[in-house]
């Protein structure tokens, strides 16, 4: 692929090739087999350290793809038993893992001297991605591949040699190699961590990716990195996360709608000294006078957020008639609100830029909510 100027039709293929691996191993009959296959070929290794990946994954252009790889990646790793189909806790999770870094540690203590403070370091000190690799640079490139063999992770010297005669080899270097180390042995985030990580109010990022929120004029020729409600489900729990995933994308594109619907009304414009002016007005959006955090609380044991962030807001109802007092008057404890920082570059003479996606083309900056 040309990354200058990508082929929209070769992006198209990558993102449908990595559909159909999504929907093999999102299915218990095709994963069953196919996660095995998935597994030794190292498919989202080699994806995420293809140039597409990594030249393009912040582009429109591979922005999609990267988010169809992470969904592919999330399914690799899903907790449930390949054989019986039985789902995993958490616990028992963490009991597979502690065993895989067991077995490489001992792996380690036996053939290779220069890992021997890895082999005797504590499971949590040595299964993040920036331990590994500090413990990966003491082996030079051929005792890496030697290690990779001997944990099953690449074919043999002989069995290289052979797929080379018939073609079939695939380019095997270093940082490759570190991948799939990495890749086999970094602790992962269980579902229940991801999920609780998850703003409780869309920000400007979600809010206007179209590949997870889409707009009213897609056509469905491209795919969308959504969960599919197939007629079969890897575990019960696979089955509220797609719900629950459909059904936070769809609120936010109800929320997105409202506040489109605003920024318009409200008509932001920059004047001749930089300042931002509003030509219109909407009912429930207001300029704020101030803005102060008032209180950020401890973040609660077992977590890296605060327990609670409180601010203080100061709008003026001056200019405001009396209904739309009223209004602002009834907001009550728990209603939801959202902070909007404009900086629009349109001066008050000139026009919007249509061509411009909506956050560039009236200055949105951040988007964040609260609750009263």
């Amino acid at each position: 692929i040309n990354l200058q100027s990508p082929d929209v039709q070769q992006i198209l293929y990558l993102e449908r090739f990595t559909e159909l691996m999504i929907d093999l191993v999102a299915q218990l009959p095709t994963r069953r087999f196919f996660h095995a296959y998935l597994s030794d070929t190292h498919f989202s290794v080699r994806c995420r350290m293809s140039r597409v990946y990594r030249e393009l994954s912040t582009t429109k252009q591979g922005k999609l793809f990267s988010q169809l790889l992470d969904i592919l990646r999330f399914y690799e790793g899903f907790e449930i038993n390949n054989v019986t189909g039985s789902s995993f806790t958490d616990a028992e999770m963490s009991a597979l893992h502690s065993e895989k870094i067991q077995a490489l540690q001992r792996l380690a203590f036996k053939h290779f001297s220069e890992l021997r403070e890895m082999a005797l370091a504590n499971i949590a000190s040595v299964d993040s991605r920036a331990s590994l690799l500090k413990h990966l640079r003491e082996l030079d490139d051929e005792k890496l591949a030697e290690l990779c063999v001997l944990l099953n992770l690449i074919p043999s010297i002989e069995e290289r040699a052979d797929r080379e005669k018939k073609g079939e080899a695939s380019k095997i270097d270093r940082p490759f190699l570190e991948e799939i180390l990495i890749a086999t042995y970094e602790k992962r985030v269980s579902q229940q961590e991801a999920i609780n990580e998850m703003p409780l109010y869309p920000t400007e990022t979600i809010l206007w990716d179209e590949n997870v929120v889409p707009s009213e004029h897609y056509t469905g020729e491209t795919c969308l990195a959504l969960p599919k409600l197939n007629l079969q489900f890897l575990t019960f729990h696979d089955y509220l996360l797609r719900n629950y995933n459909l059904f936070r994308l769809e609120a936010t594109y109800e929320i997105r709608d409202n506040i489109e619907d605003v920024i318009k009304r409200v008509n932001a414009r920059r004047d001749h000294d930089g300042t931002t002016y509003f030509n219109g007005w909407s009912r429930m959006a207001l300029p704020i006078r101030s803005f102060k955090v008032s209180n950020v609380a401890k973040p609660n044991i077992g977590e890296n957020r605060p327990a609670s962030v409180i601010a203080e807001v100061e709008y003026n109802l001056t200019s405001s008639r009396q209904p739309i007092r009223g209004e602002w008057d009834n907001l009550r404890q728990h209603d939801i609100v959202f902070l909007i920082s404009i900086r629009p570059e349109a001066r008050i003479d000139e026009q919007l830029n249509n061509d411009l996606p909506f956050p560039q083309r009236y200055g949105i900056q951040a988007i964040r909510g609260g609750e009263v």
